[in-house]
């Protein structure tokens, strides 16, 4: 189950691009999920811990590059 809700959230994570609508509050929900499908493996095993923890930094670290992104757009937009 545990499993299941994180491969979820990582096909919704490949699916962001930038100027995508999911950037915001729907990144925001996945990140949430994610950081606490984290938390609740630090109790089910340790290899399905670092894989989830692995999974919850390439998540995160892909929604600010493209928030990031995102702003910078809307810098130059306004330029």
């Amino acid at each position: 189950r545990h499993l299941t809700g994180l491969k979820y959230h990582m096909d919704n994570a490949l699916k962001w691009t930038v100027g995508c609508s999911d950037i915001g509050t729907l990144s925001d929900h996945t990140v949430q999920k994610v950081k606490q499908l984290t938390a609740i493996a630090r109790h089910l095993a340790p290899a399905v811990f670092v894989f989830s923890k692995r999974i919850e930094n390439v998540i995160c670290q892909k929604e600010k590059e493209l928030r990031r992104a995102v702003v910078e757009a809307s810098v130059k937009g306004a330029a």
